[in-house]
């Protein structure tokens, strides 16, 4: 994450969002509002106003607001969805790192394996 940091140029990121690789691409098309518990949860702090919305949209805006994104579990992805979700995650969020980590504690830069 330290790389993606100095390469994004900001010198204080304020926002990590961290993505399952192996989930994301099926929560994405999921019109599903959120668990039961997780909206409870959120009328109590500041994710509330989330508390409605569907996956997709919670997604969205966690990617749109990040410095940095991780994908973690990379490796259980083949390199096409990598390359398909970069691509959605640059478009929803231009100026983000993106890192790629694997569940063996190694991480790799945006575009790196």
């Amino acid at each position: 994450v330290a790389a993606a940091v100095e390469a994004s140029g900001s010198s204080s990121p304020k926002l990590l969002c961290v993505i399952d690789t192996r989930s994301f691409l099926d929560e994405w098309e999921s019109v599903e509002a959120l668990p039961p518990r997780l909206r409870e949860a959120a009328k109590t702090d500041l994710r509330a106003h989330l508390r409605d919305k569907k996956r997709c949209e919670v997604l969205a805006e966690c990617v749109e607001s990040a410095d940095v994104i991780a994908l973690s579990h990379a490796e259980a992805a083949d390199a096409d969805e990598l390359e398909m979700l970069e691509a959605m995650l640059r478009a929803l969020n231009p100026s983000a790192a993106v890192v790629r980590h694997s569940g063996r504690g190694e991480g790799h830069g945006e575009g790196g394996g």
